[in-house]
């Protein structure tokens, strides 16, 4: 496999695309020199090309990605690794000692270590792109290392507005996509990994990109974590690029699902997309390897929340001040304290602040409508909760949809957990035969997901009576919780041997 990235590598004249995560979470995409692979090591050295933050990122979070892809053939690999920085290395070919040469006459002052961890093809054929096709030694101590960032809800955001954006930027996409130069989209993935993938940029609207993505990729799953988003628009014939950083928000249908459908089927590729629009926050361009900002909208205390993660890595490394984004500068910290377990509530029902209440002393919940629902809450909540059965059909639909799709999300995020647990209230004052299909439907799903996933989902269904408003009834239905939280294995509870509050 490394002697495949060293064919790909010398096909594109050992330029790649990297990707390093700063202190807030957001992904940052460069131009990189491969100076050598070797086989031997598993290692990469490389530089970064564009005199960027790559350098200041790896203090606080040492994983790394490159997308050595060949964009005329489409060819390519995506390397994901532990990044070492250094003064100096040691190029073993004569490319590399060349290369590296050239580098010390341009006055880099810093190199790249990879020690690569997995490789991941980069075009989807006949299985998701989420499976690595290889894994290198240092895969273990890749994995073990967990760096988080605080969970994001784009879904609460409003764009901002770029004056003349499409005017600005629309010439240089639309050249881009006349070459069949993809764009590239940077993620972040739950344990850190910075994630990068080619995407076709299809135009500039006018306060979004638009592009289109599909489902079974690393980019969409970090899309749905969420991950704030980094895409780079580079011109390979002459080396400059435009990064954008910001979010972005799915569509399956309208005038955009229709327009990224018909550019891709032209393009060549026939499966169905969703429309992808990608509002910016910061805009950077490079010329001349030199990288600048050229927009600076909301401060990321306004648009991402709070950082919390340290230096904590390749601390012997000094970067000038010239070289870090004085914008990313982090509030001061609290200092730490003992937390409650935290758990989410979906639910559109007064019947759900009461239960809250009586949980008060014991979770830190938050109470979610149906419309609010969002993965981005789901990360750090070890408990899921929801009522059925107090409204109509339809709304108990919902709530169950956004259970499927929360019992998935848990499955597959790869959050290190043994367990998560599923409370769902039963307010149904009639035991219907609707409601015990909605049951059996979820329960069902989760016991599909348990037989496939390491992370095991737990459900109870605690019945309620009919005055469960009633203040008399909270201590029990306390009781009857914290019952479900404590215990080790719940077990195959159904409808029939759900917990009955007295």
């Amino acid at each position: 496999m490394m002697n495949e990235l060293t064919a790909i590598a010398n096909e594109i004249n050992r330029v790649a695309i990297g990707a390093s995560v700063d202190m807030w979470g957001v992904p940052q995409l460069t131009r990189v020199i491969l100076l050598d692979i070797i086989e031997e090591s598993e290692t990469i050295l490389l530089y970064d090309a564009n005199d960027s933050t790559t350098i200041e990122n790896l203090q606080y979070n040492p994983k790394m990605s490159l997308s050595i892809t060949n964009v005329k053939t489409f060819n390519g690999r995506q390397v994901k690794g532990l990044a070492e920085v250094a003064t100096s290395v040691a190029p073993i070919t004569p490319i590399g000692i060349k290369l590296y040469g050239d580098a010390i006459q341009r006055g880099v002052r810093h190199f790249i270590k990879l020690r690569v961890a997995e490789i991941f093809d980069v075009i989807q054929k006949d299985k998701s792109l989420r499976q690595s096709e290889w894994k290198g030694k240092v895969f273990a101590e890749f994995d073990k290392i967990n760096v988080g960032y605080a969970a994001f809800a784009p879904s609460e955001l409003q764009p901002i507005r770029v004056n003349s954006f499409k005017e600005t930027f629309n010439p240089l996409l639309q050249s881009l996509l006349e070459k069949r130069f993809p764009g590239f989209i940077g993620t972040v993935e739950f344990r850190g990994a910075p994630n990068i993938s080619p995407r076709f940029i299809i135009s500039a609207e006018d306060n979004f990109l638009l592009w289109g993505d599909r489902f079974k990729n690393k980019t969409f799953f970090n899309f749905s974590r969420p991950s704030p988003v980094s895409a780079l628009a580079l011109d390979w014939d002459s080396g400059n690029s435009v990064e954008f950083i910001g979010w972005g928000k799915f569509f399956f249908f309208g005038k955009t699902v229709a327009l990224v459908n018909d550019v891709w089927r032209k393009i060549g590729f026939k499966d169905p997309m969703q429309a992808i629009h990608f509002f910016p926050e910061e805009i950077y361009r490079t010329d001349q390897n030199k990288r600048r900002s050229i927009l600076k909208g909301r401060s990321r205390a306004e648009w991402l929340p709070q950082s919390s993660v340290k230096k904590m890595f390749n601390l012997h490394i000094s970067v000038s001040a010239s070289n870090a984004e004085t914008s990313t500068t982090a509030p001061n910290l609290a200092p730490s304290v003992a937390l409650k377990p935290k758990a989410a509530m979906i639910s559109n029902e007064a019947l759900a602040t009461h239960i809250i209440s009586s949980l008060k002393q014991d979770l830190n919940v938050k109470l979610l409508t149906i419309e609010q629902y969002d993965r981005a809450h789901l990360s750090e909540s070890t408990c899921l909760m929801a009522t059925i059965g107090n409204r109509g059909t339809e709304v108990d639909l919902h709530y169950l949809r956004a259970l499927l799709d929360a019992a998935s999300f848990y499955s597959e995020a790869n959050l290190n957990r043994k367990t998560v647990k599923f409370i769902i209230f039963i307010a149904a004052f009639e035991k219907s035969l609707t409601h015990r299909a909605l049951i059996n439907a979820l329960e069902s799903y989760i016991k599909t997901l348990n037989q496939a996933y390491p992370t095991k989902i737990e459900v109870a269904f605690i019945a309620l009576p009919p005055d469960a408003e009633s203040d008399a009834v909270q201590p029990e239905i306390r009781k009857k919780v914290l019952f479900a939280l404590q215990t080790n294995e719940l077990g195959e509870l159904n409808y029939f041997k759900a917990i009955e509050v007295d």
